[in-house]
């Protein structure tokens, strides 16, 4: 569930947290009964548990009153087998390994940290109000309490370009994160980034570079063992009303891991194959494969992957340089 804003003790620049969570109105004791009515309607009808998440705000800094009623609606139907899984996103520094542990053992399981960058430059202009160290200590103090740690990035912010992006990859893997988000900076009217777009002094990353940028680094996260759970934001219509520039795709998440999937086949198959050899490559890819409206043909056909050198089959492994007899 979205608590927007909830307990932030900022706003940054780029914030816009209304219209990308499409809730204007909000109140956390209407948000709770909302809640605890919706979990009792689960464990009428018997449904498979779920995971629950408390985002869109700084959960470790709401008052501890909120936090405590809300884990503990949590924890009573994680007991029933309703929920299975209950996380929250904060700030960095918004942390002490006191209260996370508190927080642990009333339900909670993960913490995913709004890191954003690891560049102090970055986050200076963006107004978060914390260095690259305070990322780090708050990373340590998720895993001394005993909790899973999320990291969620927003590449493209004021500032931050290949070689900031380059960095943050390489430190999230070193801080070696169950999960991953990641949500490419937007600008949004109402924000002080919307200003700064129309007097010329931010200029967004484009479709292409967000795509180009991200797409090589999913394969690292992969190997790395890090699940990349979210890219880019979820298609509410306050945010499409309100969204000025940014690259902003309903299907970002599959233009992207079609150029992750493109740049794994490159150095799998030493560059490409030949006519005569045939890649096989599992169904479960077939929706990803060519990328969203053939975007990832192009960059396909130039490792001589197309129609007729690649099959798709039931296996669950890619299967490169096989003699096409068919």
């Amino acid at each position: 569930m979205f608590l927007p804003f909830a307990g932030c003790p900022r706003r940054c620049v780029y914030c816009a947290q209304e219209r990308q969570t499409g809730l204007k109105a909000f109140d956390l004791e209407n948000e709770f009964v909302k809640l605890k009515q919706g979990l009792a309607r689960r464990a009428e009808l018997k449904l498979p548990p779920i995971g629950l998440g408390f985002f869109g705000g700084t959960f470790t800094a709401l008052p501890r009153k909120w936090q405590e009623r809300y884990l503990g609606l949590a924890g009573r139907f994680k007991e029933q087998g309703v929920v299975d899984h209950v996380r929250c996103s904060t700030r960095p520094d918004c942390l002490s390994t006191q209260s996370l542990c508190r927080m642990h053992t009333d339900g909670l399981d993960m913490v995913e940290l709004g890191v954003q960058s690891f560049s102090d430059q970055v986050l200076d202009r963006a107004g978060r109000g914390y260095t690259q160290e305070t990322v780090q200590a708050g990373c340590d103090q998720v895993r001394a309490a005993g909790l899973e740690l999320g990291i969620q990035l927003l590449p493209g912010l004021p500032g931050h370009g290949g070689r900031e992006w380059e960095r943050d990859v390489s430190e999230t893997i070193a801080r070696a994160p169950s999960v991953l988000r990641i949500y490419p900076c937007l600008v949004i009217t109402g924000t002080v980034l919307a200003d700064w777009w129309r007097e010329g002094i931010h200029q967004p990353w484009s479709l292409s570079e967000t795509v180009d940028r991200i797409g090589p680094a999913l394969p690292r996260f992969w190997e790395a063992g890090i699940a990349v759970i979210r890219i880019g934001l979820a298609p509410e219509p306050e945010l499409r009303d309100g969204l000025l520039a940014g690259p902003w795709h309903p299907a970002l998440g599959t233009l992207v891991r079609a150029r992750a999937l493109a740049e794994i086949l490159g150095a799998g198959s030493g560059g490409g194959i030949g006519p005569e050899d045939l890649l096989r490559v599992p169904r479960r890819y077939s929706g990803e494969f060519w990328g969203h409206q053939g975007s990832n043909r192009d960059r396909l056909a130039a490792l001589g992957f197309d129609r007729n050198t690649v099959r798709f089959w039931d296996n669950s492994w890619f299967e490169v340089n096989v003699p096409a007899r068919e």
